[in-house]
């Protein structure tokens, strides 16, 4: 009831995760029909922190209500509501790197310069020219062209030196596959690894597997990782995962 108007009728809910009072309008919008639960129990102000807090950590952003993929345009509607176009701008770039990492033509520069395109052949054509620096890339390697061997002469056995300093190289710059222990350089994008060997998918900052973050959530990345969440965003996802 609206105190200054007592005629006034002020219809309002219990948000599921803050638990304050707010008005209808802050659960009105149903963001995607494909959702399995019939109204929502979880207020705008908490969908988009749900969204601020977890957008780069999983490969897909889930109803915290009923756990189906939110699709960019849900997204979008949730940040642009909020008024964070500068998240939003992020997030949009976030998903368009993903989409090309699926295709298995496309290569990042592996000389830091951020630019990724096409390769039309993809191993079939291994010298790939940055189309921003001009630097070589290997395209089967995802590394820094090796000048003066092809790849097959760059997997085989070097020297003693060239061996030690490669070894040291690769201590620095990749991390090993838990599956087929290839080992992955990353150069650009989300740390969300898929390796390109056994397309085992895994945490490029703590090696935590992706199967079950994407079953469970960011708690199954290691406490030592920047992905684990802080204490505002798990406060905010124990709630969810208390409700739901």
């Amino acid at each position: 009831m609206d105190r200054s108007n007592p005629n006034k009728t002020i219809f309002e809910q219990s948000c599921a995760v803050c638990m304050e009072s707010k008005p209808w309008q802050d659960f009105e919008i149903y963001y995607v029909n494909d959702c399995t639960h019939l109204q929502r129990t979880i207020c705008d102000s908490c969908m988009y922190e749900y969204v601020r807090n977890t957008w780069n950590i999983n490969s897909e952003i889930y109803c915290p209500e009923c756990s189906i993929p939110l699709p960019h345009s849900t997204i979008k509607l949730i940040l642009l509501n909020a008024g964070d176009t500068t998240l939003y701008d992020r997030y949009t770039k976030f998903d368009l790197d993903r989409s090309l990492e699926q295709n298995p033509e496309f290569v990042w520069c592996a000389h830091g310069c951020g630019s990724g395109q096409l390769n039309e052949g993809a191993t079939m054509n291994n010298t790939v020219q940055c189309i921003n620096c001009q630097k070589l890339t290997c395209f089967t390697h995802k590394c820094p062209w090796h000048d003066g061997m092809t790849c097959e002469e760059y997997e085989m056995p070097r020297t003693n030196g060239e061996l030690h300093a490669s070894q040291r190289w690769i201590k620095i710059h990749t991390k090993e596959c838990s599956k087929c222990h290839s080992h992955i350089e990353k150069n650009e994008g989300c740390d969300h690894m898929t390796c390109f060997k056994c397309k085992y998918e895994f945490c490029w900052e703590c090696l935590a597997p992706y199967s079950g973050i994407k079953r469970h959530g960011v708690y199954l990345h290691y406490r030592s990782c920047k992905h684990y969440p802080t204490t505002e965003t798990r406060t905010i996802l124990k709630r969810l995962i208390d409700l739901f």
